[in-house]
């Protein structure tokens, strides 16, 4: 099927992608290094910070002193970082083709019983729906008839496409934006759909220009980690969401246990909550929960409801100095139900890999 040979297609590069990152990331440091700068805590704004160490030997990873928060310090500005985004050679352009067919995919087959299953339930494209049920029980108890959507960071639409499927039977008027850095990101949607509309090449400070609607909910996965000014990035959704409107994100938990040691020790590249110049900020349950009361929002739910934590360490190649070896002889020892319950407790005590948060403004 079409959808398979895509999957296996994009698994293949990935895996490429994953092998080369580091020596990318190398590079890239060597051709740009004169564009580094410094940035205070993208959570409290403190100046004073501790370096910690260097990840690829390059680059710094520094904790600030004040709220403990770590982040890669100097790292490339903002007109630097895009330039490595596009860059064909650091792999985002076989990412962006992968969502570009599986896009054009699920508009033409959607209908398909067969395709729709097929999609849902393959282990790695259903947490997509896991995440957009999420945001249409939220919109069943919403008491008004409107509801506006945002999502930041859409690429071609796929999570929106997924979200109006889902709305099929719901008797509201949902309203559903997203906006890209991308050129292309109508490319695909472009008036398929009279509720959806994807603003593209549009950085989320950028927006207002374009549309002058408050939004009840406001979604970004895996995006945060990446931003250069995060606090910028949240004052503007601050300003966006409606009184009571929900920012609700996902990115990797630092405080987890595949991320306690560094990205040079443990992991794929890309899987690690600091990998310079992409993942520039680490956030965990403690520093999310203090950046929501800085911003002015509460705090409604904090999850890591992870599955392959144990089967991360379990298959990666460790440095012999590498804290988590002692994990992962401790993983291989277990029974596969011991296995599950070990997940489970991990999940509970919030040191799984993966993070979903859904935060209120005030």
């Amino acid at each position: 099927m079409l959808y398979i040979y895509i999957m296996e297609n994009f698994i293949n590069k990935k895996k490429k992608i994953t092998k080369n990152l580091s020596n990318v990331s190398k590079n890239f440091y060597k051709k740009y290094k004169d564009n580094l700068v410094n940035r205070n805590c993208f959570i409290c704004n403190n100046k004073t910070s501790t370096i910690l160490h260097k990840s690829h030997t390059f680059y710094n990873t520094v904790q600030c002193e004040k709220c403990l928060s770590q982040r890669i310090d100097p790292i490339f500005n903002e007109e630097t970082l895009t330039i490595f985004y596009e860059d064909k050679d650091c792999a985002f352009s076989d990412s962006n083709n992968y969502y570009k067919e599986i896009t054009k995919l699920l508009i033409n087959k959607f209908d398909e019983k067969k395709y729709y299953d097929e999609i849902k339930n393959d282990i790695k494209f259903n947490h997509y729906f896991k995440k957009m049920q999420k945001v249409v029980n939220y919109i069943k108890k919403y008491p008004e008839n409107t509801f506006n959507i945002l999502e930041v960071g859409c690429s071609y639409g796929l999570t929106l496409i997924i979200l109006n499927k889902l709305l099929e039977n719901i008797d509201k008027k949902v309203n559903i934006y997203g906006i890209d850095l991308n050129s292309e990101a109508n490319f695909i949607l472009n008036n398929k759909f009279s509720n959806i509309t994807i603003i593209p090449s549009c950085p989320l400070n950028k927006l207002k220009e374009k549309v002058d609607i408050k939004f009840n909910l406001i979604m970004a996965f895996e995006l945060i980690e990446h931003l250069f000014n995060f606090q910028e990035f949240i004052k503007d959704i601050n300003e966006l969401l409606t009184k009571k409107g929900i920012f609700y994100f996902s990115c990797p938990n630092g405080q987890s246990i595949p991320m306690s040691d560094s990205c040079d020790n443990n992991l794929s590249f890309m899987q690690h909550s600091l990998s310079p110049p992409m993942h520039i900020n680490e956030f965990n349950p403690r520093n999310v929960t203090l950046f929501s009361y800085i911003n002015n929002f509460n705090v409604i739910s904090i999850e890591t409801k992870g599955k392959l934590d144990l089967d991360l360490i379990i298959h990666s190649k460790l440095d012999k100095n590498s804290k988590l070896n002692n994990w992962k002889d401790l993983f291989l020892s277990l029974e596969p139900k011991q296995k599950d319950t070990l997940q489970d407790i991990i999940n509970h005590n919030l040191i799984s890999s993966t993070m979903e948060v859904f935060i209120e403004k005030q």
